[in-house]
């Protein structure tokens, strides 16, 4: 799969996540309207898959965070 993200750091998730966004966005916008190259097909499905990812990374880490901040400095 192709990583279309530049590296960013775990706590840049925000970012990366706004970035795949963008790329998407982009991607949809040039799709043409009939015959779709397959190419662009394989990046749309490979950039939705990666954006559930980090979407899904993104709120697990917010999950973490509001934990940590629940259970004090035991």
């Amino acid at each position: 799969m192709k990583t279309f993200w530049t590296s960013a750091p775990e706590s840049g998730i925000a970012a990366r996540v706004a970035e795949l966004e963008k790329h998407l966005a982009d991607l949809k916008a040039r799709l043409p309207a009939h015959s779709v190259p397959a190419s662009m097909m394989v990046e749309l499905d490979e950039l939705e898959e990666e954006l559930a990812l980090a979407r899904r990374q993104w709120r697990e880490d917010q999950a973490d965070d509001g934990k940590e901040h629940l259970g004090g400095g035991n």
